[in-house]
């Protein structure tokens, strides 16, 4: 299959060099058609020409409006209209109007339900487009879910993975920034998932999950890969079961699949089914198909979010970073069962109960995604209120080959990984001297409050590693930045704040309601086009205007906080940490937010990652506000554990289980993870 020759990385160059109000995505591009010179030379000369070719476009115009508001059968009908109106044109001046008004009728009777319908009409569009080869990334993809809806699962799996494959080839060029490369991604994420709806339809659910693995991390991967680490571009199945059978792990691999339904590139992502592969140590592997609505859910993301803020008794994101003494909140004493942490056990790990290890020192590691990387595995309840925790020692991983190339990173760095951590070969930073928060608009400068606790846990683990420590206003960034490149233990018990856009939230997603989107303002976007920071649209900020087509650059958040010194101001930021290179083989983020980000195909983009793409194989991070007294006990028992059995898993989980004795809620011990390698 062969796709429209356009760069469509040189369509987001467009950005900086022509006005938004003429860029057209090449897709859409003929909503106002293109006229060649001796065409529009003709219109000049001819006024009525010029009329008619305006009313066609117009029409053309008002029949898209009409199916973005949902109007299937008025856009229709408008479409239709629009074709006589460009049958009276010469054709030279018609260009691809006529295709374009039938691609809109098509994409009307697949959002009306009407799949083959839809799929008879854009066949010979598909065929004529082909003859011009002028088929473009987004009508393939128009193609792929006809031919789903239609019940064609090997042809929507033929498009689908065709489109995989290009998409794969230009968003991995050397030329690509990582960022650029997670942008890309996420741009396409509905074609990966409808590849594995083709192939589980069809029975295929070992090859569906390739494709799972092909959509996680790799931008990840691909830079681990630059800073010298071998990496194959696709994994085979063999290939990941071989992961399991050297990590001796059991892996759980989740995927959250919707309709996919992304006909217009502005649909809201939507979620029906949880598909669940389970890697066994032997390299058998199992899949489980967990149906939402028979679950009595609209979306798993709903309820991640209630169970965090009902559950677990956390919320809340950006800048608002306050330090808390461990009030009790969500589950207040051991044994007490919450419905959403119960709920969220029998969608995730009930279904695979069955292909889980039976010993608690048996290592399993998740592979989670979208809203999952939210989820407190630890703290997930099951009919007897139980704690996950309590039967089963685990972590966490981008991807599958992630984890491989931590184990790689590891296992280089052999010579010294199993003695303890000890005196100058580890950096220790407790409650350093608070930042300020600088002003915004009407809100002033604050500085931010200090984490006594965070002193006494930093404290105590020097004093069990025989290590120095840096507290208060030796804990500057200027000093911290110049040790850790040198250092095998990094430990930092500090403020983390997680800086996302004010108008958007951690998936991307608008917070406020635009006044006037991309659209609205006839600028149509697709995959590979990428905005850049400070590009305005029709007077409105891209990052509000164009937030539903997915084009703006994704911005890495995460901060830590240190002392300021000689003129900076403190903040140590995940984009800083990623252009290092650090020789740690443990990063412990006692932060709070240390494990959020922007969530992406890439995972969660920010402090977690940061570290690991800068070369680190292990990072214990937090999913939200942790408490400042529970954390630091919590803390010095992980020490204390892990200089016994050298294993970061089992000696976090010991961990877990000793501090939900003194505090039981799950919210003062449940927080942590264990991202990479575990020994």
């Amino acid at each position: 299959m062969a796709f429209k020759r356009l760069s469509w990385l040189a369509a987001a160059t467009l950005l900086i060099s022509v006005p938004l109000s003429s860029l057209r995505s090449p897709s859409v591009a003929t909503l106002q058609p293109t006229v060649a010179q001796t065409s529009q030379t003709r219109l000049a000369q001819a006024p009525d020409l010029e009329t008619a070719a305006r009313q066609a476009a117009e029409t053309n115009v008002q029949a898209e409006r009409l199916l973005e508001r949902g109007k299937y059968d008025e856009a229709i009908a408008t479409f239709q209209a629009a074709i006589q109106l460009y049958q009276k044109l010469p054709p030279d001046v018609v260009g691809e109007g006529i295709l374009n008004c039938r691609e809109g009728i098509a994409k009307a009777l697949l959002l009306k339900g009407e799949s083959q319908q839809s799929l008879a009409l854009l066949q010979p569009i598909l065929a004529e487009r082909q003859k011009r080869d002028d088929t473009s990334i987004q009508f393939f993809g128009l193609v792929a879910l006809a031919n789903y809806y239609a019940g064609n699962y090997a042809e929507a799996e033929r498009f689908s993975r065709a489109i995989v494959n290009h998409w794969e080839s230009l968003r991995s060029r050397s030329d690509n920034d990582d960022v650029t490369r997670i942008t890309l991604a996420d741009q396409l994420g509905y074609i990966y998932r409808l590849l594995q709806k083709s192939l589980v339809a069809q029975g295929k659910t070992d090859a569906a999950l390739e494709v799972a693995e092909l959509s996680r991390a790799r931008a990840l991967v691909e830079l681990l890969s630059q800073r010298g680490q071998q990496v194959s571009k696709a994994p085979t199945l063999a290939e990941l079961r071989q992961v399991a059978q050297r990590q001796n792990s059991t892996l759980v691999m989740y995927s959250i699949v919707g309709r996919e339904m992304r006909v217009l590139n502005v649909e809201p992502r939507d979620e029906t089914d949880i598909y669940i592969w389970v890697i066994q140590p032997s390299g058998q592997i199992a899949f489980r198909q967990v149906n939402l609505k028979a679950a009595g859910l609209n979306s798993i993301k709903e309820l991640v979010l209630a169970t965090r803020e009902q559950g677990i008794g956390v919320r809340g994101r950006g800048l608002g970073v306050v330090a808390t003494n461990g009030g009790d909140r969500g589950n207040s004493r051991r044994g007490l069962t919450d419905p959403t942490l119960q709920k969220l056990h029998s969608l995730l790990i009930t279904p695979i109960a069955d292909q889980l290890p039976q010993q608690p020192d048996a290592l399993v590691t998740f592979i989670p995604e979208s809203s999952l990387l939210l989820v407190p595995f630890a703290a997930l309840q099951d009919t007897q209120g139980k704690y996950l925790i309590e039967t089963h020692t685990l972590r966490n991983s981008p991807s599958i080959q992630v984890l491989d190339l931590t184990r790689q990173r590891s296992r280089q760095r052999s010579a010294t990984s199993n003695q303890p951590f000890t005196g100058q070969n580890a950096l220790i930073v407790g409650n350093p001297t608070m930042p300020s928060i600088p002003a915004q608009e009407n809100i002033p400068a604050e500085q931010l409050q200090p984490l006594p606790a965070a002193e006494q846990e930093a404290r105590a683990i020097s004093s069990l590693l025989k290590a120095p420590v840096l507290l208060g206003d030796q804990a500057t960034k200027r000093a911290i930045v110049q040790r850790l490149p040198q250092v095998r233990l990094i430990h930092l018990a500090t403020h983390g704040l997680l800086d996302l856009d004010a108008n958007l939230n951690e998936f991307g997603e608008l917070t406020i309601q635009p006044t006037r989107t991309a659209r609205d303002s006839g600028v149509f976007l697709g995959p590979g086009v990428i905005i850049g920071p400070g590009v305005t649209i029709g007077g409105v900020s891209s990052t509000v205007a164009a937030a539903r087509e997915g084009v703006n650059r994704v911005e890495i958040p995460g901060t830590l906080a240190f002392a300021p010194s000689n003129g900076d101001n403190g903040f140590l930021s995940a984009k800083e940490i990623l252009a290092m290179q650090l020789q740690a083989e443990l990063v412990v983020l006692s932060a709070c937010d240390t494990g959020r980000g922007r969530i992406t195909g890439d995972g969660a983009v920010g402090l977690a990652r940061a570290f690991i793409g800068a070369g680190a194989p292990s990072v214990i991070v937090s999913l939200w506000a942790v408490p400042d007294a529970p954390t630091a006990s919590l803390m010095t028992e992980f020490y204390q554990n892990l200089g016994k059995t050298q294993n970061k898993a089992q000696a976090l989980r010991q961990a877990m289980l000793t501090t939900s004795k003194q505090y039981p809620a799950p919210r003062d011990w449940a927080a942590f993870t264990l991202i990479g390698e575990a020994e």
